[in-house]
């Protein structure tokens, strides 16, 4: 679940649960209602809503041919990034830039994935993603991310060990 300053949104997927397939949500003004973005597209199920934005752009992923996928919607236009299978996107901000993980537990972080298609939303570019990785950590799992890019998360040590870490990218 996250919020923002006007909207909650959430929901699970068969990615964490052994339940039946749920839909993402989003909660305005007091209503409820279901969050399916891409639904057009063949073989998708399974919506998670991660993130939101203040200016309202939402992350999360869906599960597509056995694996989940990271997306990013902003108004009508849907961007679905996998990096490789099973990408879980975690995070937005009010600049589009995204954070995630794949189920390893490599980080990752893209900037402003809305620059580089210009105003021309029909064409989808790939974004570039950085690693995000505490520094000897068996796998890091960035969860928060602020308008101002700092990162909030979970890094696995050598030992096992579950730690929080907050970190500012130096880029």
């Amino acid at each position: 679940m996250s919020v923002n300053k006007a909207l909650i949104v959430g929901g699970a997927d068969w990615f964490f649960s052994d339940s039946s397939p749920v839909n993402g949500w989003v909660w305005a003004n007091g209503t409820f209602s279901t969050m399916n973005p891409g639904d057009t597209v063949s073989g998708t199920c399974c919506w998670g809503v991660n993130g939101v934005s203040n200016n309202g752009y939402l992350s999360g992923q869906n599960g597509y041919q056995g694996h989940a996928t990271a997306w990013f919607k902003s108004a009508k236009d849907e961007d679905f990034y996998p990096l490789n299978s099973d990408v879980v996107g975690t995070a937005v901000n009010s600049n589009s830039d995204v954070i995630g993980f794949s189920v390893g537990g490599k980080g990752f972080f893209a900037k402003h994935i809305e620059l580089n298609e210009g105003t021309n939303d029909a064409v989808e570019l790939k974004p570039s993603f950085i690693t995000v990785a505490f520094p000897n950590a068996k796998a890091t799992y960035p969860f928060g991310l602020s308008d101002k890019r700092m990162i909030g998360g979970t890094y696995v040590d050598s030992n096992g060990g579950i730690h929080g870490f907050v970190a500012t990218p130096n880029f």
